[in-house]
């Protein structure tokens, strides 16, 4: 065993992040959305090719309604949330003048991504919870994911 780690080491968002599962129902302002995604834009991937891509559900809206009924029964409390985000990776690389490749790091290109956002998330006073509980088919078919992206992950 090692000596207990020292949390006040810590940038303060890694030590403050939780994966909560109640929610406050109030709206996310498009402000504090926009410093989300700018936070995710932020990350490394490779050859910076960006694959991550997420959809933005609100509460009350029929896409938001279309991912909820994807939810697996273990995360039905995720429908109390003012927002589901879906993360999706782009499975190739496709730059102009190249052919086309499967993009073997997007998985690791969007978790990247993905964390930037949920550190921002905190450092913002909110809670996010990434989870695998839901149909990433019918999820896909829900928002109409083109050809080559699949879903991943959704955030509560």
């Amino acid at each position: 065993m090692t000596d207990a780690p020292d949390l006040d080491a810590l940038i303060p968002a890694l030590a403050a992040r939780r994966s909560l599962r109640a929610f406050a129902p109030d709206p996310l302002d498009d402000a504090v959305l926009r410093r989300l995604f700018e936070a995710a834009r932020w990350a490394p991937s490779s050859g910076n090719g960006q694959p991550w891509r997420f959809v933005l559900t609100r509460s009350g809206t029929p896409a938001f309604d279309a991912l909820a009924g994807t939810l697996r029964s273990g995360n039905a409390w995720a429908r109390e949330a003012p927002v589901l985000l879906l993360a999706v990776v782009k499975t190739v690389h496709d730059a102009p003048g190249k052919p086309e490749r499967p993009n073997r790091r997007a998985l690791l290109d969007l978790g990247l991504a993905l964390q930037n956002l949920l550190l921002q998330a905190t450092e913002e006073g909110l809670t996010g919870h990434p989870m695998a509980g839901f149909d990433a088919v019918d999820a896909a078919a829900a928002v109409g994911l083109p050809d080559k992206h699949e879903a991943v992950v959704l955030v509560a």
